[in-house]
């Protein structure tokens, strides 16, 4: 492919960023072994990436050290980074986030001719119309963003552009009155910040950014290209079985045969690890369908199959079909 992939990475040793990154990076290699990824990580990391740390050096064709204003902690110095990437990074490029997998091919980018592009929040409908966000946009100081559109900032295909150069300026501008109000999150800032620029972020389809932990998402994921697993708007901790992969792949040091294995089997059992969050899973094994699996398969079943109709119902007719 022709645009970079470039991801962004603050972390130290007593997180599992770099591990999630290495994960993503992974399944990068797997569909593009020729391209060229850019890791841009603050001044603090940096010296981090050493030792067992240092496999996702293997991964990356360049690291790219940012020095950051003082002051910072760890999730606005991400966010610094990532709202002034586009000055940071030279050519085209994909950004996509450290909470991601891979599973297709990511060329096709390539053929899109807008400056800037972007899928829509939650995989829903593109115009603001969630009060629960509409209230955040209030808090970080965006009064008048109802019913403009409101993109996942998780995946981002940027053109090395003057409208593309323009519109980061202003987005990190939008980010920091909102972080001065309280609120660190970029995508209300992203928001505001394409409005200011007369809106020239374009919708990529869902499949380049399934956010498969919401209905509309679930529904994209026999034909995403890109899993974004965990976001905030999401809800809920992390699983014990997600909080066990990164841990495995720290103390391996990278992507062991353990791993590798998962990854192959991503839209299924990776999927259900990186979804089911520590409150889904309390609430599923003290469910009545649990129950119903250990005494009553044949009625389990028989939901089950309701649950996947109502779910996915195209998906569903057309394997029947078969």
């Amino acid at each position: 492919m022709k645009a970079k992939i470039v991801y962004t990475l603050v972390s130290d040793e007593h997180d599992s960023y770099l591990e999630q990154v290495l994960l993503s990076l992974h399944t990068v290699r797997l569909y593009h072994p020729e391209a060229t990824i850019e890791l841009v990580v603050d001044s603090a990391t940096n010296p981090t990436i050493k030792d067992t740390r240092a496999e996702i050096k293997k991964y990356v064709s360049s690291i790219i050290s940012v020095t950051i204003p003082e002051g910072y902690d760890k999730v606005q110095r991400s966010r610094f980074l990532k709202t002034n990437l586009r000055k940071l990074v030279t050519g085209d490029y994909l950004f996509i986030d450290c909470d991601t997998i891979i599973c297709g091919k990511l060329d096709e980018i390539d053929k899109i001719e807008s400056n800037i592009a972007m899928v829509a929040d939650m995989n829903g409908k593109l115009l603001l119309d969630d009060e629960g966000v509409i209230d955040r946009c209030h808090a970080a100081g965006f009064n008048d963003l109802e019913g403009k559109p409101y993109f996942n900032s998780g995946v981002i295909y940027a053109k090395d552009t003057p409208v593309a150069h323009r519109l980061y300026e202003e987005w990190n501008k939008q980010w920091q009155i909102s972080n001065r109000n309280g609120v660190s999150f970029d995508q209300p800032a992203l928001c505001q910040a394409n409005v200011n620029v007369g809106t020239p972020i374009y919708e990529l389809p869902g499949i380049w950014n399934c956010q498969f932990k919401f209905r509309a998402g679930y529904r994209l994921l026999d034909d995403a290209i890109i899993l974004h697993y965990y976001s905030n708007n999401g809800g809920g901790k992390r699983s014990i079985a997600q909080d066990s992969i990164f841990k495995h792949i720290k103390e391996k040091g990278g992507i062991d045969s353990l791993v590798a294995h998962l990854v192959n089997h991503t839209k299924t059992v990776l999927t259900t690890a990186l979804t089911i969050n520590s409150d889904m899973a309390f609430e599923y094994f003290y469910s009545d369908m649990l129950y119903t699996f250990f005494n009553a398969p044949k009625i389990f079943k028989i939901a089950a199959s309701v649950a996947r109709m109502l779910s996915k119902p195209a998906i569903f007719i057309k394997k029947k079909k078969q």
